[in-house]
């Protein structure tokens, strides 16, 4: 490929090579000092994934709420008052529907307009569709807003991540992505760039310099801010080159295909792996025997719990690297599932209960210390830059997808006028993470 093919001139290929030998150098501290503002935009705009989380997981907790139960369910066979399993599925579903029409307005919308405006619309959203789950009178209404409440939820779930990879440097990235939850070393040439950036990716060169001069500090004279732009332009070109339009149809062609495959595969792999459990872990607990009380004790550990994993997974990415860090992951998962499943087969007592709900919380610190901030960290980097946003919500639409699978079929088994699987549903998904672990392997 010649220099004449992408129209890039001798000093704008001098300037990237400048900048990207600088970025292959920069240490941790090195790069919190110079980009003390890219930082805290990161942080901000990836805090909302938080809330994101917290209302995914709110409606499964729910079904173990009394109170709950009373206002929207019905009596079960044992007394107990309950939502039917096909509700349970409708609900928790209804979100993740939402969700994949977010996410593919996220990957036209932010193109079109940018992150900032696409951000404060979907939180304009939010705060509006929160009322309607408010004052909701009966289930159907609590479905349609969990619909609506999904499609700002969805934009979450790209925009953060993409706009933390793409201001920050790459000794910052790992850091900043794993607020959601981490990011990988690549062994290539392409790891030691910064992603360009929307304002390259419009031809606003100046708009681009002025944008990096906001997020940076005075604090490394070597710094130059053309450089770097001159960086992002040149591997933007470079990206057209290899991966000419930036459609859905783009990512199914040529080496994209198996980029999109594997960037795939990685998060759905997070819902066939079991994680689907956490977000029903209160009605978990009670059908394993624990009380109404502990069984929510149970889950403010594990919330906790699953905050340090996250934590504990910087250091070891940085130790281990991503590819042993997942696939060690997922090895470590299936045998603590499969334990879940055995612990079932013994008779119910206060013990096997207390047993199996400490089971998930192993399983809890071993996901989001391996396979859950590994699979954001890839999933970001995998994709060519100019598909990275596109590919990225594929991938998150077949995450959503595999979340509504988990939704269907995780109340029927937990539910005591459906299957009543109980703990033996450690067999079923340990089955699933085993034959991720082969894939990845």
């Amino acid at each position: 490929m010649s220099k004449r093919e992408i129209d890039i001139d001798d000093n704008l290929v001098h300037d990237a090579k400048l900048a990207t030998d600088k970025e292959h150098r920069m240490t941790l501290w090195q790069g919190l000092r110079l980009y003390p503002k890219a930082v805290g935009w990161s942080l901000l705009i990836s805090s909302a994934i938080i809330m994101e989380g917290y209302d995914v997981v709110l409606m499964g907790s729910f079904h173990a709420f009394p109170a709950f139960n009373k206002r929207y369910s019905h009596r079960m066979s044992d007394e107990s008052y309950a939502l039917s399993a096909q509700w349970q599925a409708g609900l928790s579903n209804a979100m993740n529907c939402g969700q994949i029409l977010g996410l593919f307005a996220n990957g036209i919308i932010s193109e079109r307009f940018g992150y900032r405006k696409t951000m404060m619309y979907s939180l304009v959203a939010t705060v509006g569709f929160i009322f309607i789950l408010f004052f909701a009178q009966n289930v159907q209404t609590l479905l349609v807003g969990e619909i609506l409440m999904g499609i700002p939820l969805g934009v979450y779930q790209t925009l953060s991540v993409t706009y933390a990879s793409e201001v920050c440097p790459v000794s910052l990235r790992a850091y900043l992505t794993t607020v959601l939850k981490g990011l990988p070393n690549r062994s290539n040439q392409w790891a030691y760039r910064i992603p360009f950036a929307w304002l390259v990716r419009k031809g606003r060169r100046e708009d681009a310099v002025n944008s990096l001069k906001r997020l940076t500090s005075d604090s490394d004279a070597d710094f130059n801010p053309e450089e770097t732009v001159a960086m992002m332009v040149h591997t933007n070109e470079l990206e057209k080159e290899v991966a000419i339009g930036t459609t859905y149809l783009d990512c199914f062609r040529g080496t994209d295909l198996h980029r999109t495959e594997v960037s795939c595969l990685i998060w759905a792999a997070q819902n066939l792996c079991g994680s689907g459990l956490m977000s029903y872990s209160a009605v978990f607990y009670q059908r394993a025997g624990l009380p109404v009380s502990q069984s929510f004790n149970m889950s403010l550990a594990q919330y906790a719990i699953g905050f340090f994993g996250t934590v504990f997974s910087w250091f070891l990415m940085m130790r281990f690297g991503r590819r042993t860090l997942y696939v060690a992951g997922l090895a470590i998962l299936t045998v603590l599932l499969l334990v879940v499943g055995f612990i079932s087969i013994a008779p119910e007592t206060s013990g096997t209960a207390w047993a199996t709900g400490s089971m998930l919380l192993v399983y809890t610190f071993f996901y989001d210390s391996s396979v859950g901030p590994v699979c954001y960290s890839l999933v970001v980097e995998i994709p060519s830059t100019r598909l990275r946003i596109k590919t990225v919500v594929l991938a998150r639409n077949l995450y959503n997808c595999f979340s509504i699978l988990n939704g269907v079929i995780i109340p029927y088994m937990l539910n005591v006028d459906a299957w009543n699987w109980r703990g033996k549903a450690g067999f079923f998904w340990g089955g699933l993470a085993l034959g991720c672990w082969v894939w990845a392997f």
